[in-house]
């Protein structure tokens, strides 16, 4: 980008074809890497699946029936839930850790000075998630111990329901199990919200210092004869590839803060 904004405002046209070549083999290389992680990434997936599944089928063997009820409903539902959330989450981060790697040092090779400051107003919103994170831990427990609850009441109501059945009381169960339900649904209801709404607050904290304040930077280095424009241009559609990454991370992290309470 930046190279093509200097070949237009110096009218080096010569150079295009250059240019459109690099941009052809970028490509090329990019997406045959993509399709090259798909591959590395189903294959862990298989792997670790694999090798769980084994681990809680030998645990079986030795449990009692009771306990071996709850352990092939893991293996049947909740192991989706596993590889969708936690694993897709995990290796969502490491994708964009080194998406965060190469996009930097590109653009340090591009402009050292710019690409600092949009790294280091990248990071702000990092620090300020930290202040989140105890929060949602809070909330995720309060869900869990929750739904604990609500397990262990359903679980003494099915193991009366004769003696409900017999005195006619089923009305009565179903409206005390109702309470219990609302009051789950309401705490994982308060743990969804205060997730997404720390998200949008990282978003709107990321888009004023990620982008705003270093472009208003970037200005002034142009008017001090410090970076062309060409380079701010450069770096802005860069920044994108470790700014987004970064954002794409902290959500993640929040997700994770939760998602083994949910699933084990």
């Amino acid at each position: 980008m930046s190279n093509l904004v200097d070949i237009v405002t110096k009218s080096e046209y010569n150079q295009i074809s250059k240019i459109i070549i690099i941009f052809l083999v970028g490509i090329l290389i990019v997406y045959s890497s993509r399709l090259l992680f798909n591959l590395l990434k189903t294959d862990a997936v298989k792997f670790t699946n694999s090798y769980l599944r084994k681990k809680v089928f030998k645990g079986m063997l030795n449990g009692t029936l009771s306990e071996n009820t709850e352990s092939l409903s893991f293996l049947a539902n909740d192991f989706k839930l596993l590889e969708t959330n936690r694993y897709d989450a995990e290796i969502s981060m490491l994708n964009n850790i080194f998406t965060v790697i190469l996009s930097v040092g590109y653009g340090l090779y591009l402009n050292w000075l710019l690409t600092l400051i949009f790294l280091f107003s990248s990071f702000i919103p990092v620090v300020i998630s930290n202040f989140f994170q105890k929060p949602i831990q809070r909330s995720a427990k309060n869900w869990s111990q929750t739904n604990t609850k609500y397990v262990n009441q359903t679980k003494n109501f099915l193991e009366g329901a004769d003696t409900f059945f017999l005195y006619q009381k089923q009305d009565q169960a179903v409206l005390c199990n109702s309470k219990m339900i609302t009051t789950l649904e309401e705490s994982l209801k308060k743990m969804n919200l205060l997730t997404l709404n720390v998200a949008t607050w990282i978003e709107l904290i990321a888009d004023i210092v990620t982008f705003l304040i270093p472009f208003l930077i970037g200005i002034y280095l142009i008017q001090k004869g410090f970076t062309t424009i060409g380079d701010l241009f450069g770096i802005i559609q860069l920044s994108n590839s470790f700014v987004n990454p970064i954002l794409q991370i902290l959500k993640d992290r929040s997700n994770l803060c939760f998602i083994g309470r949910r699933t084990w």
